[in-house]
């Protein structure tokens, strides 16, 4: 399943973000939106407490002008995004182009995990 959601960013950022959502696994309770200042931000391994990687957020962002690194606000955009999901940890995957014809879109991928 599939979930797409787009994000006009600031003007003054002069990109776009589109989010999408791939749904992985069940989580092993309901989920429900948070508060994104409650949703935990790890790059490389996960957090050592038990969890379910129960999906995948990927952003697709035009960066013109812009040298490509992901903004604090792009990283406040996929937090948001990460608490409406009802995540608890988002792990980023790292950067990759979309395709060599658009060197200016980005891709940013983050596991969506969720305590158990």
């Amino acid at each position: 399943m599939r979930i797409l959601f787009a994000f006009a960013a600031l003007p003054l950022l002069a990109c776009t973000v589109t989010f999408t959502y791939t749904k992985l696994s069940d989580p092993p309770h309901a989920l429900s939106p948070r508060r994104a200042q409650d949703v935990q931000i790890v790059e490389g391994q996960p957090t050592e407490r038990a969890y379910v990687e129960v999906g995948l957020i990927e952003a697709r962002r035009s960066t013109f002008g812009g040298g490509g690194e992901m903004s604090p606000r792009h990283v406040d955009l996929f937090r948001a995004k990460a608490a409406e999901l009802g995540c608890d940890v988002i792990v980023f995957h790292g950067k990759q182009p979309v395709n060599a014809a658009a060197p200016s879109e980005k891709r940013d991928r983050a596991a969506c995990l969720i305590y158990r």
